[in-house]
């Protein structure tokens, strides 16, 4: 009886066995264990998008892409910003219902876009800031059968990589090899400048160290890809120089934008004038004067000090924060001058635990996707740390759905309130902001926010700027070459002429 017993048993241990390792071996769990964003349609039978995590390295995304083309009908892939690799582009091949694909910001070359062509439902195809050349493009885009829409800017050229002027024959051998300054490649040179006024502001002090990491900062940002001839370093006490070579006016105002924005993201809440809980924080706002914006506690410690607590703020609701005003409910507004002195909105955002505070810090993937009226949007996803305070935060705030009150969660961008959904149940891990977006800016957001927050905001405009164009670099090194030519051509004349046979013996 007990051998039979046995016997039955081992079904159900096979199982139990099974079950206990399926966490192991299913593809979908170990990529959400290594970052990556998943979502799947109503009925589950579809993946509708994967996005793996930037912070991958490139073993961690080989193995990523390896349990990837097991996961059975992914429709859309972003790779943005990763380390993948045209070796690791072949992996793609397994995924044959594939619709859109996101290369930009990443090493791959024309070797994995002629890969990418077997991928036979591929409709989508973006390949923005790659080392994909137009050579590549013509050879084999037109190998894609599936293919509707392309998206590119800024394609690396390996003849612009080594400074070598187009057109080939005397210049193209004479500058091969040779790095040009901009002064003969084209391009800019900036200045950018520490904002002084908001930095007082905000209470922080500059060190060589914290200079150090704005280069560092705003090099990952200006070449996230890390594959363009970009000079990003200190200079002074409270400047940073950057050097664009062989770039077209066009580039160096997207990427001014790009490294002299702050980059920072926090998600808070509004305070609104018919809560019991807000009404000492509206109180006290109220009183501060003109040149102080923030409500400050300050707090007892044990060793007898004390430090300052801020429990809310005065911020300026962005341009593009339209949707803040329209608000239902009765959210503290207020006129306050800006730093320059003219009279903005501000709205009064609550800090009412320090410890609940969500910051771009937290963000673990930040993508392009669409909000519920079709438009282009940002949608987030925090790390373990920021979802549990996120989840904190947005539930000590849920509705009071009897009474008809809703509180609004308050993102704010670069210190200003950009939009100001409401909050209807508690959130984890994700969200969403949500603006009348171009592709430029949401490509620029985007990056910025992936590159995160500068240490220190900087001027909008650079104090110094210097910017030749390529084409008069280029005028510059054909001159160049014509003078010596003319040169030597002059000493050859004179040694033949005033020494005769000897000077030919010299010359040869």
């Amino acid at each position: 009886m007990d051998r039979w017993w046995a016997l039955a048993c081992v079904p159900a241990l096979w199982l139990v066995l099974a079950v206990a390792g399926c966490s192991d071996t299913d593809p979908m769990i170990k990529l959400r264990r290594a970052g990556a964003v998943i979502e799947h349609d109503d009925e589950r039978v579809k993946v509708e998008r994967v996005v793996l995590s930037q912070s991958a390295t490139p073993d961690q995304l080989d193995e990523q892409l390896k349990d990837l083309a097991r996961v059975p009908r992914v429709l859309m892939l972003d790779l943005s910003g990763t380390q993948v690799q045209d070796e690791q582009v072949k992996q793609l091949a397994a995924l044959d219902e594939l619709q859109t694909l996101d290369l930009s910001d990443t090493a791959v070359t024309d070797e994995g876009l002629k890969v990418l062509a077997s991928l036979t439902s591929l409709r989508k195809l973006t390949l923005s800031n790659t080392r994909v050349t137009d050579g590549g493009l013509s050879e084999h885009i037109p190998e894609f059968p599936a293919l509707e829409t392309l998206e590119i800017s800024r394609l690396k050229e390996p003849q612009r990589e080594s400074g070598v002027v187009e057109g080939g024959g005397v210049l193209e051998k004479f500058f091969s090899g040779i790095k040009l300054g901009i002064d003969l490649a084209g391009g800019a040179n900036l200045i950018l400048e520490v904002d002084q006024g908001k930095l007082d502001e905000q209470e922080k002090k500059l060190t060589a160290d914290v200079m150090s990491q704005m280069a560092t900062s705003i090099n990952k940002r200006a070449n996230p890809g890390g594959n363009k001839e970009l000079t990003v370093r200190p200079l002074g006490t409270n400047r940073i120089e950057v050097i664009i070579p062989k770039a077209d006016p066009q580039v160096v105002e997207q990427t001014k934008r790009m490294m002299t924005r702050l980059g920072s993201l926090e998600l808070a809440i509004l305070a609104n004038s018919q809560d019991m809980k807000f009404q000492d924080l509206v109180r006290r706002a109220q009183e501060l004067p003109d040149d102080k914006t923030r409500v400050i506690t300050e707090v007892a410690q044990q060793d007898g000090s004390t430090r300052s607590r801020v429990d809310g703020a005065w911020l300026p609701i962005s341009e593009d924060g339209r949707d803040v005003q329209n608000s239902t409910n009765r959210l503290v507004f207020k006129k306050r001058p800006n730093l320059q002195g003219q009279p903005v909105d501000h709205v009064l955002v609550s800090y009412e635990d320090e410890n609940l505070r969500v910051t771009g810090e937290h963000l673990n993937n930040v993508y392009q996707t669409n909000d519920e009226n079709g438009r282009l949007a940002v949608g987030f996803r925090l790390n373990y740390g920021g979802a549990n305070r996120f989840s904190d935060l947005t539930g000590r705030n849920e509705p009071d759905r009897a009474a008809g009150f809703y509180r609004h969660l308050a993102i704010i961008l670069d210190g200003e309130v950009f939009s100001a959904p409401t909050l209807n149940e508690r959130i984890s891990d994700s969200g969403q902001i949500s603006g009348d977006f171009t592709h430029e800016e949401i490509n620029e957001l985007i990056g910025v926010l992936k590159a995160g927050a500068l240490e220190v905001p900087l001027k909008k405009e650079p104090v110094s700027e210097l910017t030749i164009s390529p084409t008069l670099g280029s005028d510059v090194q054909k001159k160049g070459v014509a003078a010596i030519g003319i040169a030597s051509l002059a000493v050859v004349i004179f040694m033949i002429g005033y020494y005769r046979f000897s000077g030919i013996v010299a010359v040869v």
